[in-house]
C-alpha cells in the first residue's frame, strides 16, 4: 500500500467517524497521530509500516475512545 492510498482510506474513514460523533473534532485526533511523512511518496510500504504512522479503522476507534475517556 502506498502513503496516497492509506491515507485517502484515513480521509474516509475520518469522514464517516466525524459524523458519529459531531461533538468529538475526529479530524484533529487523527491528524495528531498521524506521522505520514515518515514514508516516502510513491512506494509501496508493508502494511506493518503504513499501520505505524496512518491510523486507520480501529486505530481512529481507540484514538476516540481514548479522547472520550479523558475528555481531551
Amino acid at each position: 500500500m502506498t502513503k496516497a492510498e492509506a491515507l485517502h482510506v484515513q480521509a474516509q474513514q475520518v469522514e464517516w467517524y466525524a459524523r458519529l460523533y459531531p461533538d468529538i473534532d475526529v479530524a484533529g485526533i487523527v491528524a495528531r497521530a498521524t506521522a505520514a511523512d515518515q514514508l516516502n511518496d510513491g512506494e509501496e510500504h508493508p502494511m506493518t509500516e503504513i499501520n505505524k504512522y496512518i491510523p486507520r479503522g480501529g486505530w481512529i476507534e481507540m484514538l476516540i475512545g481514548k479522547y472520550r475517556q479523558m475528555g481531551d
